[in-house]
């Protein structure tokens, strides 16, 4: 028998399956000497440990300061980071971003975390650049380096790198734990981020490049797009992984509670 025409190809994981709930925490990959993970429930707690870290702390501080946050923000310390990123994949995060100790846009560490997730075809790499006209400048470069990244997210806001930071913080901590498939990443509002101080000729150049920025229209502050760099929308992507991490889940109970499944090709 051949194999049937489909349009949904689902690589399943059922020894470690995914769970269908709080898919917006976010993970912090942040530079160190040895790999560990720590979980966070608040900025609070954020800042007892981590008070001298401004990058980090930014990035906590957009996120828990939104209505809508994860249960928890993931804080990674890698050596290594695909290393790291294996290690602890299973830790409950469904974005990520890579952050430096001295509030720079570390692009390297930006390209592994993105190449990673386009390696798994799942979950999102979520890239922090200041709103300013550097970064307009830079654009087509920018698409270049992470354009073919279906599962990337360029973020621009904030006039310096700390509250760009901060802006991806927000945008994930407003929009990624709503549920899945009932909102659009465009027009969203983010609380505590100030809207682009750029020219509509320069938003365009942004958004030519699939560069996600915030802006006013209508009078309103909102997201001025919902796609990743790679030209997907995000929700559409977001809702693949709720479908695939409801799978999982169900035939991991379905193999616990079966005294055994008979195996079927279909090739």
């Amino acid at each position: 028998m051949g194999r049937n025409l489909s349009d949904v190809t689902v690589k399943l994981n059922v020894e470690q399956p995914s769970v269908p709930i709080n898919m917006g925490n976010l993970a912090v990959f942040i530079k160190g000497e040895a790999d560990k993970s720590e979980v966070f429930k608040s900025y609070d707690d954020v800042i007892a440990t981590y008070s001298e870290n401004d990058a980090i702390n930014q990035v906590a501080n957009g996120y828990f300061n939104q209505k809508q946050h994860g249960d928890k923000l993931i804080l990674i310390t890698y050596a290594n980071l695909n290393t790291a990123a294996d290690t602890y994949y299973d830790t409950g995060w469904e974005f990520a971003t890579v952050v430096g100790s001295d509030n720079s846009n570390p692009e390297d560490e930006a390209a592994t975390l993105s190449n990673y997730i386009s390696g798994k075809d799942e979950r999102f790499a979520v890239i922090a650049y200041p709103a300013t006209e550097t970064t307009v400048s830079k654009a087509d470069n920018i698409h270049s380096k992470f354009g073919n990244a279906r599962r990337t997210i360029v973020f621009a806001s904030g006039k310096d790198q700390s509250q760009a930071f901060y802006g991806i913080g927000a945008l994930i901590g407003a929009v990624a734990n709503e549920v899945v498939g009932s909102v659009t990443w465009k027009f969203r509002q983010l609380g505590g981020v100030k809207t682009v101080d750029l020219t509509v000729p320069q938003i365009q150049k942004l958004q030519e490049a699939n560069i996600i920025t915030y802006v006013t229209k209508a009078g309103i502050d909102q997201t001025s797009e919902g796609k990743t760099v790679g030209n997907e929308y995000i929700d559409a992507l977001h809702g693949d992984d709720w479908v695939k991490a409801s799978i999982e889940t169900e035939l991991q109970k379905l193999l616990s509670s079966s005294k055994k499944l008979d195996r079927y090709r279909t090739d």
